[in-house]
């Protein structure tokens, strides 16, 4: 049986702009070899709402729901992320059609789990090693307020990696709960997460280092 992968992360306001630029395919050029440019057009989205950015639906969706008196921090987490997928022998063994379904009902458990409302964006990427999709939430509470924290205990996250995988199982997928160092092979495989986290760092980095070599002219 094969292992569903299921990897949470938080991004705070600094990082969402670059993360987008890699789920949308919005660089230019891409320094993840992994990529194949040819396969792009292949990729899809299962939440598709008209937005400008993501940034420009997270704060849409604070207006909307955000009871707080104060002023959000800046260091504040505005979007948790996460990335469902499997081994590649998994996805060898499924139509194009069960492929499409596996995604589909990861993407409605973590719907209903943190509340449609909630979900920025749900893109699937088939230009990479391995099929896998990006899910990206904005971490509003039921008590109107931007609390990652809350939402994203270790009790919960552990729920999730316990209760998708039976989720799945019951609607006639062979997979079950990642562990051990296999999970962390595959999340290698698919993401290359510390790569492209460093990656995006440096864009970031030369982004400020142009501004300021504008700003000493």
């Amino acid at each position: 049986m094969s292992y569903m992968v299921c990897h949470g992360m938080k991004s705070k306001a600094g990082d969402i702009k670059n993360i987008e630029k890699h789920i949308e395919r919005k660089n230019k050029d891409y320094k993840n070899k992994d990529i194949d440019k040819s396969k792009t057009h292949l990729n899809y989205d299962l939440h598709y709402e008209r937005y400008q950015s993501y940034k420009y639906r997270i704060n849409e969706r604070i207006k909307e729901e955000y009871t707080g008196t104060r002023a959000i921090r800046k260091d504040a987490i505005f979007m948790v992320n996460f990335v469902i997928s499997s081994d590649q022998e998994f996805f060898k063994n499924l139509s194009e059609e069960r492929q499409r379904e596996y995604f589909k009902i990861s993407y409605d458990y973590l719907k209903d789990y943190f509340g449609e409302k909630n979900v920025v964006s749900a893109k699937v990427h088939l230009d990479e090693t391995a099929p896998h999709m990006h899910l990206q939430l904005v971490p509003v509470s039921s008590e109107g307020k931007l609390q990652a924290h809350k939402l994203m205990t270790k009790d919960r996250i552990n729920k999730i990696h316990s209760d998708a995988p039976k989720w799945l199982q019951e609607r006639g997928f062979e997979v079950e709960r990642g562990k051990g160092k296999t999970g962390k092979k595959n999340i290698k495989d698919i993401y290359k997460y510390k790569a492209k986290k460093l990656e995006e760092s440096v864009l970031e980095l030369e982004d400020k280092i142009v501004k300021l070599n504008k700003e000493l002219e």
